[in-house]
């Protein structure tokens, strides 16, 4: 739970009770936000500054551009995190019901789509739901929040604010390679596996769609049986897998600004260049150091 894996011995819905289940949704809210995140907001929330050790461990590990500021993004990035989560809470409650207890059931899943944490009350995860196009697109609306990160918001706050500034390169880069990893395993999920060729196009399009939010994002939730799984698919979903989600997100993987960085360097190396750029843009090279080092 606290590594926001999914991975399970026993199912959780039947097998803890109503505490035992309150118990593993604190610890995958934990580990998603990550440990030195959730003490920080502890620290500002008692009024207390953040030392400047802290200060510089957290920019680090956010990967956090120049114009946002550490203190500020801690606050808001857990307002985001709870509005998000209760707004998730409540569209997913309605479709629901069939639950034993749909409004913590809801609550329950929000969390763990947020967190990328993929923890399900129900035995065959969301297999029951793969036709609901509104439990679909709830979680994955919730799943790609909380993998793209924080940063990509607050950089597009900014802009919705002031018109003129423009999102920084960080926020394109998280939502060029998102988009694109999400696209790539859509198409491969529709054209490659078999067990879903005779179903109707929109279902068929959508069993496709939800199953690769979880690689790119790491929540680890399924509609389609996965050990079911053509071997070309379960390829597909291993690579996707590898690269992860993003920044200051919830996700876990080599994250989407490290493979840039690193296909940046190779790309740049093979054309002869002195210094790592991408698409016009200089990389530094402590960026591409820590990209080396987290591959």
């Amino acid at each position: 739970a606290v590594s926001t894996t999914g991975l399970v011995t026993i199912d959780p819905g039947t097998t803890y009770n109503w505490i035992g289940e309150f118990i593993v949704m604190i610890l995958f809210q934990l580990g998603g936000l990550g440990y030195m995140t959730a003490s920080s907001f502890v620290i500002l929330a008692a009024n207390k500054k953040l030392k400047d050790q802290r200060l510089s461990i957290l920019k680090s590990a956010f990967s956090l551009p120049k114009t946002i500021g550490v203190t500020h993004f801690v606050r808001n990035l857990f307002v985001f995190t709870i509005v998000s989560e209760a707004i998730g809470a409540i569209l997913l409650y309605p479709h629901l019901k069939s639950a034993e207890n749909p409004a913590w059931s809801s609550i329950f899943h929000s969390v763990s789509a947020f967190c990328t944490a993929g923890f399900s009350l129900f035995p065959t995860s969301f297999e029951g739901f793969r036709d609901n196009i509104s439990v679909n697109l709830i979680l994955a609306v919730l799943s790609y929040f909380g993998g793209i990160g924080f940063i990509v918001f607050t950089d597009i706050w900014s802009k919705i604010r002031n018109p003129i500034r423009q999102l920084t390169f960080t926020t394109k880069i998280i939502l060029f390679v998102t988009l694109g990893i999400s696209l790539v395993g859509t198409l491969a999920i529709f054209t490659l596996e078999p067990s879903i060729q005779k179903e109707p196009l929109g279902n068929r399009l959508l069993f496709a769609f939800f199953q690769t939010i979880p690689p790119p994002t790491t929540v680890g939730f399924n509609t389609l049986p996965i050990s079911l799984l053509s071997l070309p698919v379960i390829m597909v979903i291993d690579f996707l897998m590898f690269f992860g989600a993003s920044p200051a997100g919830t996700g876990g993987g080599l994250k989407s600004t490290t493979l840039s960085a690193l296909v940046a360097e190779i790309w740049s190396h093979l054309r002869g260049y002195d210094k790592t750029s991408l698409v016009g843009h200089e990389i530094p090279g402590h960026r591409v150091r820590a990209a080396s080092m987290s591959a």
